[in-house]
C-alpha cells in the first residue's frame, strides 16, 4: 500500500469505529433521567405544541433536539432510539465533518493524529448517543468551521457559516458564545476593508445578510424565553472561578471520565496543556513570518487564536457586568474543537521548518494522552454524568419478567426509587406498558413498596435488609434492585 494512503485509511477506520460505537450505545444504553424528563414533557404525538417561551426557558430544553426527537417519536413511535436519533445524527455529522476538515488541513500522519484528538473524547462521545442538544450543536459547529477557518479570505463568500453557528445556538444555548465571537470577528475584519474598498455596498451586504438574518431568528426564538429564564433563576448552573480555572478545568475533569485527580493537579494539567498549545502556536506564527510563508493551516491558526481570545474576553466581561456564572463541563463543548485545532494547525504550519520536531513532539504527546484516556474510559453500558441510570432498563425488564404474564386479579405492584431515578423508571413503566405497576414513588414510601432501587450501601441497612432481598446488582454502578420478602 502507498505510504501516503495509510494515514487516510487509518483515519477512515477510526471514523467507522466511532460511528459504530456511538450507534451501538444509542441503541443499547438505558435512558438517562434528563432524557426521560424531556420525553415526558413532549407533546407526542405532535409537532409544534411545546414551542412556547415558557417551555424554551427551561435549562433542560434543547430546542432543536427536542423538536426533532418529538418528530421522530411521532413518526417512529416511542422508543429509546427515537428519542436519540437527532443526537446520533448530530454526532455523526460532527465525526464526518471532523474527518473532512482534517483531510483538508493536515498531511501525512498529522491527519489521523489530529482527527483522533478531535474525536477521542469519551465525555463528548457520551452526548452523541443520548438525547440532548449538545451533539446537534457540535455537528452544526463542525459544518460551519471550514468556512470560518478561511475567515481572512474575503473573496470566498458572505459568511453564511454564521447560520450554522446560529443553528447550534438553537440546538443548545451554550453555543451562543462562539456564535457571537465569530460575528464579532467578522465585523472586526470587514470594517477596515470597507474603508479601503470601492465596493463598500457589496462588503456591507456580505456582512449584514448573515448577521441580520441569524440575529432576527435567534431574537424571535429566545428573547422572551430568556426573560422568563432570568425570572425563574434558570442561570444558576456554572462556576464563579473563571473561564480557565472554572470552565476549562471542569471540561478537562469530565474528559478524564472516572479518573479522579486532585483539584490542584487538575489546574496544573489545564494550564500546562494551554501553555503547550499556545506556545506551539506562537512558535509556528513566528516561524512562518520569518519564512514569509502563508498557508491554510496558518490562516486557520490565526482565526482560531482570535476566536478563542474573543470568547474568553466576552465570557469574562459578561461575568463582570452581570454576575453570570462561567459555563462548566458539557456547557464548554463549543470550545473543545477550537482548542484541539490550535496545536494541530501549529504543528502542520511547522512541518516544513527546522522546528518541525516541536510540532511532532507536541502532537504525539497529546495524541498518546487522549487515546490512552479514551481506551480507559470507553464502555458500552453507562455514561459519566448519569452512571446511576445505567441499569434502569435491565431492572425494569427483571420486574417485568417476574410479573408478566400474571394473574391480573392480584394487587398491582409499587416501586420505590430515588428522586432522580424515578424519572427514568416512570419512562420505562410507560414505554413498556407495565399496567401492573401502580406507582413509582420516592424512597420515603419504601414501607409500601414491592420493589426498590437504591445504592447498595443504603440497601445494606439492617432495617431494609430484613424486609427486602437483593435480586439484581448493576455492574456499572452500585445500584441494586430489591424485592420485598
Amino acid at each position: 500500500m502507498n505510504v501516503f494512503i495509510i494515514p487516510r485509511v487509518l483515519a477512515k477506520a477510526w471514523l467507522a469505529f466511532l460511528l459504530l460505537y456511538i450507534g451501538y450505545r444509542a441503541a443499547t444504553l438505558s435512558m438517562t433521567c434528563d432524557e426521560a424528563w424531556t420525553s415526558t414533557d413532549m407533546p407526542y404525538p405532535g409537532l409544534f405544541g411545546y414551542i412556547t417561551p415558557e417551555y424554551i426557558a427551561g435549562l433542560n430544553v434543547h430546542l432543536l433536539n427536542n423538536w426533532l426527537a418529538n418528530l421522530c417519536m411521532t413518526i417512529l413511535g416511542e422508543s429509546d432510539l427515537a428519542v436519540r436519533l437527532p443526537a446520533l445524527a448530530g454526532g455523526g455529522v460532527y465525526l464526518v465533518g471532523a474527518y473532512v476538515l482534517c483531510a483538508r488541513l493536515f498531511q501525512s500522519w498529522r491527519l489521523p493524529a489530529s482527527f483522533v484528538l478531535l474525536t477521542a473524547n469519551p465525555y463528548l462521545l457520551d452526548f452523541f448517543s443520548i438525547g440532548r442538544g449538545y451533539a446537534l450543536g457540535m455537528g452544526c459547529l463542525m459544518l460551519g468551521l471550514p468556512q470560518f477557518l478561511k475567515v481572512r479570505d474575503k473573496d470566498v463568500a458572505p459568511p453564511w457559516y454564521i447560520a450554522w453557528f446560529a443553528l447550534a445556538v438553537i440546538a443548545n444555548l451554550s453555543f451562543l458564545y462562539v456564535y457571537l465571537a465569530a460575528m464579532t470577528l467578522e465585523i472586526i475584519l470587514t470594517l477596515p476593508l470597507m474603508r479601503k474598498s470601492t465596493a463598500k455596498t457589496l462588503q456591507l451586504r456580505h456582512l449584514a445578510g448573515p448577521i441580520v438574518a441569524t440575529l432576527a431568528v435567534l431574537t424571535l426564538i429566545y428573547s422572551q424565553a430568556m426573560r422568563i429564564a432570568t425570572r425563574n433563576n434558570e442561570h444558576w448552573w456554572g462556576s464563579p472561578d473563571g473561564f480557565i480555572n472554572g470552565g476549562l478545568t471542569s471540561l478537562v475533569q469530565v474528559t478524564l471520565y472516572h479518573i479522579s485527580v486532585p483539584s490542584n493537579i487538575l489546574l496544573l494539567i489545564t494550564w500546562a496543556t494551554l501553555g503547550l498549545s499556545f506556545g506551539l502556536a506562537l512558535v509556528a506564527i513566528a516561524s512562518c513570518r520569518a519564512r514569509r510563508m502563508d498557508s491554510s493551516p496558518l490562516v486557520a491558526l490565526n482565526a482560531l487564536l482570535t476566536l478563542f481570545t474573543i470568547v474568553w474576553a466576552g465570557v469574562t466581561l459578561e461575568h463582570l457586568l452581570f454576575g453570570t456564572p462561567f459555563l462548566i463541563e458539557r456547557g464548554m463543548f463549543f470550545i473543545y474543537p477550537i482548542l484541539i485545532l490550535i496545536p494541530a494547525c501549529a504543528a502542520e504550519s511547522l512541518a516544513s521548518s527546522s522546528r518541525a520536531v516541536l510540532g511532532y513532539g507536541a502532537l504525539a504527546f497529546l495524541f498518546a494522552f487522549v487515546l490512552t484516556n479514551f481506551t480507559i474510559a470507553a464502555n458500552l453500558d453507562h455514561t459519566a454524568t448519569w452512571r446511576n441510570d445505567a441499569c434502569s432498563r435491565p431492572f425494569l425488564e427483571r420486574i417485568c419478567a417476574e410479573n408478566y404474564p400474571r394473574n391480573f386479579t392480584r394487587e398491582p405492584i409499587r416501586i420505590a426509587a430515588s428522586h432522580m431515578a424515578a424519572h427514568t423508571i416512570n419512562y420505562y413503566v410507560r414505554h413498556m406498558r407495565l399496567a401492573f405497576v401502580e406507582s413509582v414513588d420516592g424512597l420515603d414510601r419504601l414501607d409500601s413498596a414491592d420493589y426498590a432501587i437504591m445504592p447498595a450501601g443504603q440497601a445494606a441497612d439492617t432495617h431494609i435488609a430484613v424486609r427486602f432481598e437483593n435480586i439484581a446488582q448493576c455492574p456499572a454502578n452500585d445500584m441494586v434492585l430489591l424485592r420485598k420478602k
